[in-house]
């Protein structure tokens, strides 16, 4: 019995009888009927390597902090957050794995030749980059605008125009 008066095992003397024991600390009481025979105070606790989530002990994971790349845009370890395309520089942070630390900012110099590809209104045209992927879908045209010396590249797409009828 425990403190609570609640049964948690029965058995014959020299037999195991399994039962959980919660995790912390636990009193247990050994009766024969009415007379208390022993009181045993045991304490529990997760092995090396593992950790208590509330229910059971699992294996432990370790907090990891975010570590930029050498690449715009990477994590090597983390997570890629706050990503700015700038005129001269992409900058960018990691956020840690498991609680870890968030990196100081990130960033990649462009090349001084470096052009991203922007999309132009007229379907198949860019305004900077080179075209690309030219597709006549169901409903529009798309295509990308490449960058070049290290530049991004657009996804762009244009809508089909509905032709207007005028009848004389």
């Amino acid at each position: 019995r425990n403190p609570a008066n609640t049964i948690v095992a029965t058995g014959n003397s020299g037999t195991n009888v399994p039962f959980t024991v919660k995790y912390d600390i636990e009193t247990f009481f050994l009766y024969n009927n009415t007379v208390n025979l022993a009181t045993s105070t045991v304490t529990s606790s997760c092995v090396s390597g593992t950790e208590w989530n509330g229910v059971r002990c699992i294996a432990g994971v370790s907090a990891i902090d975010g570590v930029c790349s050498a690449t715009h845009y990477n994590c090597l370890p983390g997570i890629s957050v706050d990503k700015v395309n700038g005129l001269n520089s992409w900058t960018w942070y990691c956020n840690g794995l498991n609680g870890g630390n968030r990196s100081p900012q990130c960033s990649e110099s462009k090349n001084p030749g470096a052009i991203d590809g922007v999309c132009s209104v007229t379907h198949y045209n860019c305004s900077e980059g080179i075209s690309n992927n030219n597709i006549s879908g169901l409903n529009s045209w798309t295509w990308t605008c490449d960058g070049s010396g290290g530049g991004t590249n657009a996804a762009c797409f244009e809508k089909y125009r509905i032709p207007t009828f005028i009848e004389d």
